[in-house]
């Protein structure tokens, strides 16, 4: 019995001291802008736990990082087929969609994002953020009706109440100002605006 639980310790021990600390490894590599060992070592850190949601997240966004657009979006869509409520994917998926340019497509994963918990305050501000933008753009693109108009300027408010004194948005504060001055008063189909 006693040799049983000395041996149960040394393989606790062998386990919780010696894992490879991948996130150490791969954000050092990140530091230094080398995208492509980095994905190795997400891929590796999959591979050896292909449970783990936030490193196939992680790994989702090296490979967004190098324009590999479609096997980012493979890996934040896996995590959503394993977790629906894992809000960090709708919210990196989004953003790859952005990025792309498919606005609509970004605004319908930042959405679905919404409807579940965030974990985080950072991640609830980044989704109202993402939508905020992605409904601008679609409002330069193709125009927006008067509901998608109010979303976008509650979006854009929403981030702002949430980080009222993070700079990086006062470009927001100009913009719904200017929205609210130059909108139509009465109803339209569709209202394009260039900023």
């Amino acid at each position: 019995m006693r040799l049983v639980f000395i041996f149960f310790i040394l393989i606790i021990c062998f386990n919780g001291f010696g894992q490879v600390n991948y996130e150490s490894k791969a954000i050092t590599l990140l530091n230094k802008k080398l995208y492509k060992q980095a994905e190795e070592v997400y891929r590796e850190a999959v591979h050896y736990n292909p449970n783990d949601h936030y490193l196939r997240v992680k790994l989702g966004d090296v490979l967004w990082w190098q324009g590999k657009y479609k096997e980012a979006q493979h890996e934040f869509l896996q995590v959503i087929g394993k977790d629906s409520t894992y809000t960090l994917a709708y919210r990196r998926s989004g953003l790859a969609y952005f990025r792309e340019g498919k606005y609509k497509k970004s605004i319908s994963r930042y959405e679905r994002g919404l409807e579940f918990p965030c974990r985080s305050e950072h991640n609830l501000v980044a989704i109202y953020h993402g939508l905020g933008d992605a409904y601008a753009n679609l409002l330069e693109t193709d125009g927006l009706d008067s509901i998608e108009i109010d979303r976008m300027l509650f979006c854009f408010e929403k981030s702002l109440e949430l980080r009222p004194t993070l700079k990086e948005f006062d470009y927001m504060r100009t913009f719904i100002l200017k929205i609210r001055a130059h909108r139509p008063k009465k109803q339209l189909a569709r209202w394009m605006f260039k900023n």
